[in-house]
């Protein structure tokens, strides 16, 4: 039995606090996010993965557990431990059941994966279809910006190698966001020592075979720069802008080029070159953009290079390269707003697992954001809707029928969630 604490408080005796709120929660705006999933039948997308149930009379199903694990990293909780605290609050018994998974149940569902390969394929098919809800409306040409990024691991987890680019023990795995919407169509984890574009050109592949109908253009930085990657995106009719990184063949181009330039002065301005160039392994020549810039406390000009399929203006390429650094951006909210870079288990497919439902949470969540949030609040990252949309205090009343969750009336989002709601109820496939 459990006993209820209180405390007068010294600079006003006349009010008490108690812990006493037996039905009282933190997350009454977990509602907008639970009418959501629904509005875009989350449980019937997480049927298909092929999870394969082993147990006998399970308390909770697959799909259940993964909607809850995707539904935790949304309100900011990293570890399976969380789960037996959110255990008892009313807000989640209501949304997803009177008995609600332990921190147990939730960590023999990630163990499921370490035989279960073709669920976590499921995983990978689940972002590219969620993405595809925004992107199969969505106009013009698709932006795929291609990069890697590292996951720190801190024990003997497979796979965990030293970087030498980051100079750390992990994990790289590699990455591919659409650049105009920041949704996730494709992560791949990898072994930490393993080079940026390591098998790139195969993932990336099988992307633009899904967009076969669409016209698609790959960014990506010095790291992509390879033949195969400029091949297979000719193959698929695709265009590309990479930057390249100085080397022995490059550092001739500019006495050439500049030098030969009148107009190019010590101004702090940039002037671009373009022409074509072959270097020794490729199969054609592509087309090669120089950026070159000296101001004039500089003893140097800097030089910058771009390897492009684009036929803009050499100035209009490199302005469209440089919008990929938004992509950084979306890594660090998949990571640090989500937790996707967790990777706490000595088993790779495990991780794996952890890794994506991370990305799903960070899928489904920007996908909310473009479909029925208001323009100004698009841009808005994980914490702050958090703070004004999914941590807002509730009391929960359950009755013979029907179950009332009554939002603080003070709360300063409510009038953002209610609009919200709305959108979200009006929101059609």
């Amino acid at each position: 039995m459990s006993i209820t604490q209180q405390s007068s408080l010294h600079f006003n005796s006349q009010i008490v606090v108690t812990d006493n709120g037996k039905r009282v929660s933190s997350f009454g705006g977990l509602t907008l996010f639970r009418e959501f999933t629904d509005a875009i039948h989350l449980d019937y997308r997480l049927r298909e993965c092929g999870f394969v149930e082993w147990r006998r009379n399970p308390q909770h199903s697959m799909v259940k557990l993964a909607s809850y694990a995707i539904a935790q990293r949304v309100c900011g909780f990293a570890t399976d431990t969380s789960a037996n605290a959110l255990r008892r609050d009313p807000v989640w018994q209501a949304l997803w059941g009177r008995l609600l998974p332990s921190q147990a149940s939730i960590s023999r569902f990630y163990q499921t994966f370490r035989d279960n390969l073709p669920a976590l394929a499921g995983l990978h098919r689940l972002s590219l279809s969620l993405a595809n809800l925004k992107l199969n409306h969505t106009r013009g040409t698709l932006v795929f910006d291609m990069d890697s990024t590292n996951f720190n691991a801190y024990g003997h987890q497979e796979g965990v190698e030293f970087n030498g680019h980051y100079d750390k023990m992990g994990l790289h795995p590699f990455v591919v966001y659409e650049g105009r919407t920041g949704l996730l169509l494709d992560i791949e984890l990898r072994s930490g020592a393993v080079y940026t574009s390591n098998n790139a050109e195969n993932y990336m592949d099988q992307l633009l075979a899904h967009f076969a109908d669409r016209n698609v253009i790959l960014r990506g930085d010095s790291g992509f720069a390879t033949p195969k990657i400029y091949d297979m995106a000719a193959a698929h009719g695709s265009d590309f802008v990479i930057r390249l990184k100085d080397n022995t063949l490059l550092k001739r181009l500019p006495p050439l080029v500049v030098a030969n330039d009148p107009n190019f002065k010590l101004d702090g301005q940039e002037h671009f070159y373009s022409f074509f160039y072959q270097s020794p392994n490729w199969q054609q020549p592509h087309r090669l953009i120089l950026m070159a810039k000296q101001n004039v406390e500089d003893l140097y000009p800097t030089y910058q290079y771009f390897i492009t399929s684009l036929q803009s203006s050499a100035a209009t390429v490199v302005q469209f390269y440089r919008k990929r650094g938004q992509m950084e951006n979306y890594i660090k909210e998949t990571k640090s707003g989500f937790f996707a870079d967790r990777v706490s288990s000595h088993n790779f497919f495990v991780n794996e697992a952890r890794m994506m439902i991370a990305c799903l949470a960070y899928n489904i969540m920007q996908l909310m954001k473009l479909l029925v949030f208001p323009a100004h609040q698009r841009i808005w990252q994980i914490d702050t809707i958090r703070t004004h949309l999914l941590d807002i205090a509730a009391s929960v009343a359950t009755h013979a029928r029907k179950t009332w969750i009554n939002l603080t009336s003070s709360h300063p989002g409510l009038v953002l969630f209610w609009k919200i709601l709305a959108n979200t109820q009006r929101f059609r496939l």
